[in-house]
């Protein structure tokens, strides 16, 4: 019982200092963004955000939740939410693919097909690594995944 309270604490604790870095990271990569782009440049991005977010609801669609409060969740149950995941992003991807001309034509900008075909491209990266983000959320393995999102924050900074 001990083992699992301090499992806990420690969670919380390196869950929160890690939200903290994330989102303080997020805000400063975006007003850097805003300052190496004209407005313009940055609002067609923001219109395409709401597809994207749509997009990355649709591929979890609670099964990676579903995992994590699975009292013992078996291997194929992670590979069917990573398969499920992965197959789900590449359709909604090509559905997006498809899209993206009308989404142009709807906000009247040519550059936003080849832009909306790139960002398209997030979900199914993300796809890759959130199965296993939710086995380490399982199995309260919290510093090996603030480890992660610190390594990624880090490479990020360097691009």
């Amino acid at each position: 019982m001990k083992d699992i309270e301090k499992k806990l604490k420690t969670g919380i604790t390196v869950g929160f200092y890690t939200k903290i870095l994330t989102q303080t990271s997020q805000f400063a990569f975006g007003i850097i963004l805003a300052r190496l782009l004209t407005p313009e440049d940055y609002g067609l991005t923001g219109m395409l955000a709401i597809f994207i977010a749509l997009y990355e609801m649709f591929v979890d669609s609670g099964f990676g939740s579903s995992l994590i409060q699975k009292k013992n969740p078996s291997e194929i149950d992670y590979n069917t939410v990573f398969w499920f995941n992965l197959g789900i992003s590449l359709i909604l991807y090509l559905i997006l693919f498809i899209s993206a001309p009308y989404i142009a034509e709807f906000y009247d900008d040519e550059r936003l097909i080849l832009i909306t075909k790139v960002l398209g491209i997030v979900p199914i990266i993300n796809a890759f690594g959130s199965v296993q983000g939710k086995y380490l959320n399982k199995n309260l393995k919290f510093k090996s995944l603030a480890k992660l999102t610190y390594i990624n924050l880090l490479h990020f900074a360097e691009q």
